[in-house]
């Protein structure tokens, strides 16, 4: 959903759904960051070093948001860093590499 959101403010960036888009992205940041720390209680991984590059991304992701609507120029470069962001992410949880 954050993904999403971030995309969605991205592709089209308009002022007058500009304050609707970042509520959106805020609060569904606090639930991804809440849900997930929950997830890594349950799962009593401790705190490994992937852990720590999806927290970055978690926060890369959650700041595209407002970039979009700062710099709706760069709208390819964005969305090719969300890309390359969330594909980090996912080989992060598959391989744990660290």
């Amino acid at each position: 959903m954050l993904v999403a959101i971030t995309l969605g403010a991205i592709a089209a960036p308009k002022p007058e759904q500009r304050s609707r888009t970042l509520m959106l992205s805020g609060i569904t940041a606090v639930l991804v960051l809440v849900s997930g720390f929950g997830l890594l209680g349950l799962g009593r991984f401790g705190f490994p070093g992937w852990i720590i590059v999806k927290l970055g991304i978690w926060f890369l992701l959650a700041a595209l948001t407002g970039v979009a609507f700062r710099r709706p120029e760069q709208g390819k470069v964005l969305s090719l860093l969300v890309a390359v962001a969330v594909l980090i992410a996912v080989v992060m949880v598959v391989v744990k590499p660290f």
